[in-house]
């Protein structure tokens, strides 16, 4: 344990928003614990200084090895409260004798001194005028304080708002706020993204009767019913409206986007009740609901992304109380979906009417549940959902599941090294900076790094292209070259990872497992392999092979500089017509064959790349007369 709290102290200090510690703040200290976990403190010795500085107790239990903070209630009585407590976790006990760590002499000692640090006694160091001589970092700190400023008052109304809400799930409500000003990039691609993992499976299991029971068959008044318990918890609008308005601006914006569907109802998303007054509510239970003539509540609907479409699901997501509806493990805003119980395109019992398709787009069929589960189950019943997505994972050891999230995660960390890889190939990049313009990669790496602009980044973390052209060294045949390393390095990885495991599932899954460096290339050059597809909902892949976007770029390997333009120009446009909506209408293989027309028409792929009959193959397509060319 580290006794010397001059380092402790400063980090702590420029930590909090205002550059002063204090040991009588419940938030402060959340932040010294994180400090102190920085600083390499195990998670008994953090628990024991943090305990002695809040005058509290710990306990530990013999056996499970959990940590709980105990808070006198009465003489008797004590409250436990477990780390990353849930509801279910907090309970009134009588206090037993402590088990104590050999932490606790250096633990009193150490909120001793930062007692006297605090008050006073040499604590001249803390102050962040003294810690910031430099007169741009202590201008850009003052800033920063003064834009949260703004949060601060936001908080402070929150702080009001939260005493209307009843039970014990106010202080839940916190956290789950709290949670959400921890909001971070979403993980949106990689090898097994949509794998359930063992605790979902046995969460899936558990809960199976409870979510046929929610589905009930489809029937929107059953399926209320069930989306109702599912969202138990009572929230008044003021609190819903408050504790948005301090969620960061990333978080508001993906909320907005949550749960969009295409045609029919693409502008017809449910986004609130209309109050007499005109305004917006969240609330079903809202008593200022304007009622239709037939006494059904009035609601508005539109496009997204909507503000009000970020508070309502906001509102669900703590009616939930931040748990998975279907697995009933916590929520991770960053991978959390709007899940429609009935599926908006589900067809069992025969194509939708428009009145099918409000019913479903109704925040009385909206639940949240992880992204997996959403993808996964798309459209299908909860019963087809079970029987092919859930049902064969049941003999599935815990070593099963570690062994597969083992090899997803090898097999993600060659996705980096394929894009750096790509871009490798490329001469002058220029870089898409956030917010907007595009950056030459040799003007970025020049500017000091407090000077670069922040960029747009691939899941992987690689920088987004705005354009390139290709390295003048790079030719057909070197590129050639280069897309045959990256298939053998991937069928070794794939080879690796076959002989762990005789499971036909997992070996057909591991068998998907192969380079994108075509698309990659091709996404280092400025131009995208996705166009909308037919429900304007969502992109599609121009194409799912790979070899497609090499034979392209291998024609380009094989142009002048200015003819490279020309080719990259025609991209553009035939995508252009793929996704305009006379060409989506007809769906997605009309989509495809107008593509390869637009570019085969113009003599692209060359005639010397088409050379290679898997190329060929797949740039095949249908003139206006049917014939296949």
């Amino acid at each position: 344990m580290i006794t010397d709290l001059n380092e402790i102290l400063v980090e702590w200090a420029y930590r909090t928003n205002d550059g002063k510690p204090d040991v009588k703040s419940n938030a402060k200290l959340l932040t010294l614990e994180g400090v102190l976990k920085d600083f390499g403190w195990s998670r008994e010795a953090r628990a024991e200084l943090l305990s002695t500085l809040m005058e509290t107790d710990i306990v530990k239990n013999k056996d499970s090895g959990n940590i709980y903070t105990v808070q006198n209630v009465n003489k008797d009585k004590h409250v436990l409260v477990k780390k990353d407590a849930s509801d279910a976790d907090i309970a009134k006990v009588t206090k037993k004798k402590v088990d104590k760590e050999k932490t606790k002499d250096d633990s009193e000692d150490i909120a001793s001194k930062l007692k006297k640090e605090l008050e006073g006694e040499i604590s001249d160091h803390l102050d962040y005028k003294s810690r910031l001589s430099n007169i741009e970092a202590r201008a850009d700190f003052e800033e920063d304080i003064k834009k949260e400023e703004k949060l601060k008052k936001e908080l402070r109304e929150l702080r009001d708002s939260i005493s209307t809400i009843e039970g014990d799930f106010k202080d839940r409500a916190a956290t789950l706020v709290a949670i959400g000003h921890l909001y971070g990039r979403r993980e949106n691609s990689g090898f097994g993204k949509n794998n359930l993992g063992l605790a979902d499976r046995d969460q899936l299991f558990k809960n199976k009767e409870n979510l046929m029971e929610l589905y009930d068959d489809a029937k929107p008044e059953l399926v209320e019913k069930g989306v109702r318990k599912v969202r138990k918890n009572k929230v008044g609008e003021d609190f819903v409206n408050e504790s948005f308005d301090t969620l960061p601006k990333p978080l508001q914006e993906a909320l907005a986007r949550k749960g969009k569907v295409g045609k029919p109802a693409d502008k017809k998303h449910f986004l609130g009740y209309v109050r007499k007054d005109g305004s917006i509510t969240s609330d079903v239970n809202d008593s200022d609901i304007k009622k239709d003539e037939n006494g059904k509540p009035v609601i508005k609907r539109g496009g997204l992304p909507s503000k009000d479409r970020a508070r309502l699901i906001w509102r669900i997501y703590l009616e939930q109380g931040g748990i998975d509806a279907y697995t009933g493990l916590p929520l991770d805003l960053e991978s959390m979906d709007l899940e429609h119980v009935v599926g908006f395109k589900n067809d069992d019992d025969g194509e939708p009417s428009m009145d099918d398709y409000l019913n479903r787009e109704h925040e009385a069929n909206h639940v949240l549940c992880s992204s997996r589960a959403n993808q996964l189950k798309s459209d299908s019943s909860m019963k087809d959902f079970f029987e092919s997505k859930v049902d064969i994972l049941k003999d599935k050891t815990p070593e099963d599941f570690e062994r597969m999230e083992k090899g997803f995660k090898q097999a993600n960390e060659l996705t980096p090294t394929t894009e750096q890889t790509a871009l490798r190939l490329m001469d002058e990049i220029f870089y898409k900076k956030k917010g907007g313009g595009a950056i030459s990669k040799s003007e970025y790496e020049s500017l000091p790094e407090n000077e670069r602009p922040e960029l747009q980044t691939t899941d992987a973390g690689t920088p987004r292209v705005a354009t390139a052209r290709l390295n003048p060294n790079v030719t057909k045949e070197t590129l050639s070259q280069e897309f045959e390393n990256e298939d053998k390095y991937y069928k070794e990885v794939r080879e690796a990872l076959l002989e762990n495991t005789d499971d036909k599932k997992e070996r057909e899954k591991i068998l998907r497992i192969k380079t994108k460096i075509g698309k990659r290339t091709l996404n280092a050059l400025g131009l995208s392999a996705q166009v909308i597809g037919p429900d304007g909902r969502r992109t599609n892949a121009i194409s799912n092979s790979d070899e497609f976007y090499r034979a392209f770029l291998e024609t380009i390997a094989n142009a002048s500089p200015e003819e490279q333009q020309k080719l990259k120009k025609a991209w553009f446009e035939a995508s252009r017509l793929a996704a305009s909506e006379e060409v989506r209408s007809k769906g997605k293989p009309e989509q495809t064959n107008q593509f390869r027309k637009s570019l085969r028409e113009k003599g692209i792929p060359s005639d010397e790349v088409l050379k290679n009959s898997q190329y060929a193959k797949l740039w095949k397509y249908k003139n206006d007369d049917g014939e296949v060319i």
